[in-house]
């Protein structure tokens, strides 16, 4: 671990004797594993729009990079389908292009840096000066002595060192540390992976430089090897009848087929199946229904109540006012839908206007 967020917190603590009133502390607020410079991320964008377009060519050396959200399967499935002789390898040297997935750097890694001063972290915790400000005791929420222990720097805000100076003169120790500007990579919920490649990320643009490495992004992998796979109304119908099937397999396969489709031509298909069943957003951490979700996620804006029911009146005119441009395909989605749960084609015809 690199280090930790440093503030200080004032709280009542509970003595035995409680005239001792409030006692003054620094709490961690955030465990640190990397930090992320402009120059990266700016370096980062430069290598984007170089290598956006890049496909997969036949007979070269790939590395289906842990920055990647593709299915390795549905690689190697493609590559042996279409004799392209590619070889998935991870020595360096001879490696013709690394894959890598944009969304994931841009949550994980492509947010603007704040200041920071960065200071070895014995400087506080081996310092006779602040013992006072450190508590005895593990705190689970605020405090913990192996996350300490197992932390090389502090990062302090500016707005903290005033506040800090403002108690305690010698805080004014900080000044003598430098102000960086860094995005700080930290261990909140759901960033596991985001912590563990890190250093990969970072140490990436090395490796591009020095072994002439390009990228291929695996969304652009993803529409080369579903470019024929497009939902229409035909394919929409049999969805919703293999949903509606009690069948669990049955229901499997139809998620199968909405994983193996190009995501940008079928996307209002999608939009209005992810947010009308609920069931569908529950994918595996691995794998095809992983890399989907990802990409629909943020299309997703019906929220169910505790029994998962979503009212029409509701449904439609939310994902309608979302995208317009897509309301005609809407209404001819439910249609068929209304059509299939009535077991009778009552609805002939819908029009937006």
């Amino acid at each position: 671990m690199l280090g930790v967020v440093l503030h200080y917190h004032q709280r009542p603590i509970k003595y035995k004797d409680p005239s001792k009133g409030h006692k003054t502390f620094f709490t961690t607020s955030k465990n640190i594993f990397g930090y992320i410079t402009q120059e990266i991320i700016d370096e980062y964008k430069e290598l984007y729009e170089a290598n956006k377009n890049n496909k997969l060519e036949p007979n070269k050396n790939i590395y289906l990079t842990p920055l990647s959200e593709y299915a390795s399967f549905k690689l190697k499935n493609y590559i042996e389908e279409n004799n392209l002789n590619i070889k998935l390898t991870r020595k360096i040297s001879e490696l013709d292009s690394f894959i890598i997935n944009h969304n994931f750097i841009s949550e994980s890694y492509l947010h603007s840096p704040n200041l920071w001063y960065k200071i070895p972290i014995d400087i506080f915790y081996q310092n006779p000066t602040f013992k006072r400000y450190i508590p005895k005791d593990d705190d689970y929420w605020l405090f913990n002595h192996k996350t300490i222990e197992a932390a090389s720097y502090v990062f302090i805000s500016p707005t903290t060192k005033d506040e800090l100076i403002s108690i305690d003169s010698n805080f004014s120790i900080i000044d003598n540390y430098p102000l960086v500007n860094h995005y700080l990579v930290n261990d909140d919920w759901g960033k596991s992976k985001a912590i563990k490649n890190v250093d990969f990320f970072i140490n990436l643009f090395k490796k591009i430089k020095t072994y002439n490495i390009n990228l291929i992004f695996d969304n652009q992998i993803d529409k080369d090897i579903n470019k024929e796979l497009t939902i229409d109304e035909d394919i929409f119908e049999n969805i919703i009848n293999m949903i509606n099937n009690t069948d669990y397999s049955t229901i499997q396969i139809a998620k199968e087929i909405l994983t193996n489709m190009e995501f940008e031509s079928s996307k209002p298909y999608l939009i209005y199946l992810y947010n009308y069943f609920y069931f569908l957003r529950q994918h595996n951490s691995k794998g095809a229904t992983k890399l989907l979700y990802k990409n629909i996620k943020k299309h997703i804006h019906i929220f169910y109540t505790k029994n998962h029911e979503v009212k029409f009146e509701t449904f439609l005119p939310t994902i309608i006012n979302q995208y317009p441009h897509y309301s005609q395909i809407f209404m001819n989605c439910f249609r068929i839908h209304m059509n299939i749960l009535l077991k009778h084609n009552y609805i002939e015809k819908i029009k937006t206007y």
